[in-house]
């Protein structure tokens, strides 16, 4: 379910603050529940937590795009808690270390699967 719920985050964010009404109770527990602590976090399982074995298959050393997403849906969220800013900063940390020399990030092209993913120069765009 978490990975369908980045961009419908962010539409929430942004509807509301071009002034459309949403339910906020229903906003702030999602949020919560992803965002709330890093226990929350690696509980949504969009982040991995950096103690445990690496996954050797070939997909794994690439960005879970879910993370640079669900990072912009918050940011247009009218507040966060600490825990929140925290699991935030937990996942910038994350992309800065999967972000190759060159800037880009190698995603998961051994997929193949156009237009997603077609190339490494589309991915980094």
């Amino acid at each position: 379910m978490w990975h369908h719920v980045r961009l419908p985050l962010w539409a929430l964010g942004e509807a509301e603050r071009q002034g459309y009404s949403k339910d906020k109770t229903f906003v702030a527990a999602t949020v919560e529940s992803m965002l709330g602590s890093k226990d929350k976090l690696l509980a949504s399982k969009i982040f991995l937590d950096l103690a445990t074995p690496s996954d050797p298959r070939p997909q794994s050393r690439g960005l879970n795009m879910g993370l640079p997403m669900l990072a912009v849906a918050a940011q247009s969220l009218p507040a966060l808690t600490e825990g929140q800013k925290l699991s935030l900063e937990l996942i910038a940390e994350k992309i800065v270390n999967k972000q190759k020399p060159d800037g880009s990030w190698e995603f998961f092209s051994i997929l193949r699967r156009p237009p997603i993913n077609e190339r490494q120069t589309t991915d980094v765009a």
